[in-house]
């Protein structure tokens, strides 16, 4: 491989990782919201869900007898 070649493959080779860098960047930023809506959005349930549970008029065997007498 002459000088020439080695400039070439080396200028070409820092170009695509830069250019690689800058997508992985952007890929980052554009998928971050959407996950961070899903983990609030997740959070959210579990905050129900645990009120439901510890709530102090909730009988889940009341439920269960109501729904066999029901059938």
């Amino acid at each position: 491989m002459n000088p020439f070649e080695m400039v070439v493959v080396i200028v070409f080779l820092a170009i695509a990782s830069s250019m690689f860098s800058s997508w992985l960047k952007h890929r980052a930023k554009t998928s971050a919201p959407a996950d961070d809506r899903r983990l609030v959005d997740l959070e959210e349930r579990i905050r129900v869900l645990e009120r439901i549970v510890t709530d102090s008029g909730y009988d889940v065997r009341r439920q269960f007898r109501d729904l066999e007498r029901d059938a």
